[in-house]
Protein backbone atom coordinates (compact mmCIF):
# COMPACT_ATOMS: atom_id res chain seq x y z
CA UNK A 1 0.00 0.00 0.00
CA UNK A 2 2.81 2.43 0.81
CA UNK A 3 4.43 1.81 -2.57
CA UNK A 4 1.14 2.60 -4.32
CA UNK A 5 0.63 5.72 -2.23
CA UNK A 6 4.10 7.03 -2.99
CA UNK A 7 4.09 6.29 -6.73
CA UNK A 8 0.45 6.80 -7.76
CA UNK A 9 0.96 10.25 -9.20
CA UNK A 10 3.87 9.09 -11.37
CA UNK A 11 2.07 6.08 -12.87
CA UNK A 12 1.00 5.94 -16.49
CA UNK A 13 -2.54 4.96 -17.46
CA UNK A 14 -1.69 1.26 -17.69
CA UNK A 15 -0.04 1.31 -14.27
CA UNK A 16 -3.05 3.00 -12.71
CA UNK A 17 -5.50 0.48 -14.17
CA UNK A 18 -3.35 -2.52 -13.29
CA UNK A 19 -2.77 -1.24 -9.75
CA UNK A 20 -6.48 -0.67 -9.15
CA UNK A 21 -7.29 -4.14 -10.44
CA UNK A 22 -4.57 -5.68 -8.28
CA UNK A 23 -5.95 -3.88 -5.25
CA UNK A 24 -9.32 -5.50 -5.97
CA UNK A 25 -7.69 -8.88 -5.47
CA UNK A 26 -5.34 -7.95 -2.62
CA UNK A 27 -7.75 -7.07 0.16
CA UNK A 28 -4.98 -6.70 2.74
CA UNK A 29 -3.20 -4.13 0.57
CA UNK A 30 -6.44 -2.27 -0.18
CA UNK A 31 -7.24 -2.26 3.53
CA UNK A 32 -3.82 -0.80 4.33
CA UNK A 33 -4.28 2.19 2.02
CA UNK A 34 -4.72 5.50 3.77
CA UNK A 35 -7.34 8.06 2.69
CA UNK A 36 -4.47 10.12 1.26
CA UNK A 37 -3.35 7.09 -0.73
CA UNK A 38 -6.81 6.64 -2.23
CA UNK A 39 -6.87 10.36 -3.01
CA UNK A 40 -3.55 9.99 -4.86
CA UNK A 41 -4.85 7.00 -6.84
CA UNK A 42 -8.06 8.87 -7.71
CA UNK A 43 -6.01 11.85 -8.88
CA UNK A 44 -3.84 9.49 -10.94
CA UNK A 45 -6.99 8.15 -12.62
CA UNK A 46 -8.02 11.71 -13.48
CA UNK A 47 -4.57 12.62 -14.80
CA UNK A 48 -4.16 9.51 -16.95
CA UNK A 49 -7.72 9.23 -18.30
CA UNK A 50 -6.95 11.38 -21.37
CA UNK A 51 -4.41 8.79 -22.56
CA UNK A 52 -6.33 5.61 -21.65
CA UNK A 53 -7.13 3.18 -24.43
CA UNK A 54 -10.44 1.28 -24.59
CA UNK A 55 -9.22 -1.59 -22.43
CA UNK A 56 -7.69 0.78 -19.90
CA UNK A 57 -10.85 2.84 -19.56
CA UNK A 58 -12.97 -0.30 -19.17
CA UNK A 59 -10.60 -1.93 -16.68
CA UNK A 60 -10.23 1.23 -14.62
CA UNK A 61 -13.99 1.71 -14.39
CA UNK A 62 -14.42 -1.94 -13.49
CA UNK A 63 -11.84 -1.64 -10.70
CA UNK A 64 -13.47 1.53 -9.37
CA UNK A 65 -16.75 -0.41 -9.26
CA UNK A 66 -15.06 -2.94 -6.99
CA UNK A 67 -13.13 -0.52 -4.78
CA UNK A 68 -15.49 1.71 -2.80
CA UNK A 69 -12.61 3.62 -1.21
CA UNK A 70 -11.12 4.50 -4.59
CA UNK A 71 -14.49 5.41 -6.10
CA UNK A 72 -15.31 7.57 -3.08
CA UNK A 73 -12.04 9.45 -3.52
CA UNK A 74 -12.86 10.38 -7.12
CA UNK A 75 -13.68 14.03 -7.69
CA UNK A 76 -16.34 15.24 -10.13
CA UNK A 77 -13.50 16.26 -12.45
CA UNK A 78 -12.09 12.73 -12.18
CA UNK A 79 -15.41 11.15 -13.12
CA UNK A 80 -15.72 13.61 -16.02
CA UNK A 81 -12.25 12.62 -17.24
CA UNK A 82 -13.11 8.93 -17.13
CA UNK A 83 -16.44 9.57 -18.89
CA UNK A 84 -14.60 11.45 -21.65
CA UNK A 85 -12.13 8.55 -21.94
CA UNK A 86 -15.02 6.12 -22.35
CA UNK A 87 -16.62 8.32 -25.01
CA UNK A 88 -13.32 8.77 -26.85
CA UNK A 89 -12.38 5.06 -26.80
CA UNK A 90 -15.82 3.47 -27.26
CA UNK A 91 -15.44 3.15 -31.04
CA UNK A 92 -12.47 0.81 -30.48
CA UNK A 93 -13.96 -1.23 -27.63
CA UNK A 94 -14.21 -4.95 -28.13
CA UNK A 95 -17.14 -6.89 -26.67
CA UNK A 96 -15.43 -7.45 -23.31
CA UNK A 97 -14.45 -3.79 -22.95
CA UNK A 98 -18.02 -2.70 -23.73
CA UNK A 99 -19.50 -5.24 -21.30
CA UNK A 100 -17.11 -4.25 -18.50
CA UNK A 101 -17.82 -0.57 -19.12
CA UNK A 102 -21.60 -0.98 -19.08
CA UNK A 103 -21.45 -3.21 -16.01
CA UNK A 104 -19.34 -0.67 -14.14
CA UNK A 105 -21.53 2.24 -15.21
CA UNK A 106 -24.62 0.36 -14.03
CA UNK A 107 -23.14 0.23 -10.53
CA UNK A 108 -21.38 3.61 -10.37
CA UNK A 109 -24.08 6.27 -10.38
CA UNK A 110 -21.58 9.12 -10.27
CA UNK A 111 -19.71 7.77 -13.28
CA UNK A 112 -22.94 7.16 -15.18
CA UNK A 113 -24.09 10.70 -14.41
CA UNK A 114 -20.84 12.07 -15.84
CA UNK A 115 -21.53 10.42 -19.20
CA UNK A 116 -22.75 12.74 -21.94
CA UNK A 117 -25.47 11.72 -24.39
CA UNK A 118 -22.73 11.39 -27.01
CA UNK A 119 -20.80 9.11 -24.64
CA UNK A 120 -23.82 6.86 -24.16
CA UNK A 121 -24.34 6.80 -27.93
CA UNK A 122 -20.71 5.82 -28.47
CA UNK A 123 -20.95 2.95 -25.98
CA UNK A 124 -24.26 1.82 -27.50
CA UNK A 125 -22.62 1.72 -30.94
CA UNK A 126 -19.77 -0.33 -29.45
CA UNK A 127 -22.18 -3.09 -28.44
CA UNK A 128 -24.09 -3.17 -31.73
Amino acid sequence: ARAVESTALTMNEQGVGMTLNAMCKLEAAAGAMSPAGWDAVARAVELTAPTMNAQGAANTLNALRNLDAAASAMSPAGWDAVARAVERTAPTMNAQDAANTLNALSKLDTAASAMSPAGWDAVARAVE
